[in-house]
């Protein structure tokens, strides 16, 4: 039986805070699970992935938002 165990923890790709993955947020983006500290980074994510996942990703700084604390 093949089964998917998660990271314990996994790097938020829009504010890139360390998230724990039982506390996070995930969304599904091409195959791949991203996990998010927050909604809003999750939708964030999902109205533009593109620039948070793949070759645009690694080209952008992630901006900590200062609501994250």
């Amino acid at each position: 039986e093949l089964r998917w165990v998660p990271p314990e923890t996994d790097i938020d790709p829009v504010c890139g805070m360390t998230v724990k993955t039982d506390k996070a947020k995930p969304s599904v983006h091409d195959g791949k699970v991203y996990y998010f500290c927050s909604r809003e980074c999750r939708e964030r994510f999902e109205a533009a992935p593109h620039l948070y996942a793949g070759p645009l990703a690694n080209a952008q700084p992630k901006q900590m938002d200062p609501a994250h604390g």
